[in-house]
């Protein structure tokens, strides 16, 4: 009767090794990912994607002083221009991102947590301010509150109790 959401990713990384597709968001979040792809109309380029991926982790800003001269160091080894390879990639990145920030601000606000400037509520205000800056940075016409709708929806069969709180996590987003 207890339901877990697991952060560990261990569940997420069968599902795509599974489905085989490019990312784990892909498999996750097919109906958000669409969403987004339609409405930003941000075209993925998997091939460079799959490419980058192995270098993605190099660009950590916890571990990293000088992240332009990583970004500039992985487009040397994979041959693209760095201007080319920031402006397909940092989309695509964004919409991974938004995927993954909305459904944890939707789980955690429908558990009775609230975005706040304190302790572990701060972390769901630093996802969401981060979730928004790249729906900003990009221009993006997306509705926040659509994205809240639209997981609740996909994961009714497993958590049917969110769809009964979308309303207040919109209200407090």
């Amino acid at each position: 009767k207890q339901k877990v959401l697991d952060m560990g990713l261990g569940m997420e990384r069968i599902a795509w090794f599974s489905q085989g597709t490019v990312t784990m968001y892909d498999a996750v979040f097919p109906e958000v990912i669409s969403f987004l792809k339609k409405k930003t109309k941000v075209k993925f380029d998997f091939e460079l994607f799959k490419k980058f991926a192995p270098y993605s982790s190099l660009l950590n800003l916890d571990e990293v002083e000088d992240v332009d001269s990583v970004w500039k160091n992985i487009s040397s080894k994979l041959r693209v221009e760095c201007s080319v390879l920031k402006s397909k990639i940092r989309p695509m990145t964004g919409i991974y991102s938004v995927a993954e920030h909305s459904r944890s601000l939707l789980f955690a606000i429908a558990d009775g947590s609230l975005p706040s400037n304190v302790g572990g509520s701060y972390n769901l205000r630093v996802i969401f301010r981060r979730a928004l800056s790249f729906i900003d940075e990009f221009g993006w016409k997306v509705d926040f509150n659509d994205l809240i709708r639209i997981h609740a929806k996909s994961l009714r069969r497993i958590f049917p109790e969110l769809e009964s709180k979308v309303d207040d996590v919109c209200k407090i987003l």
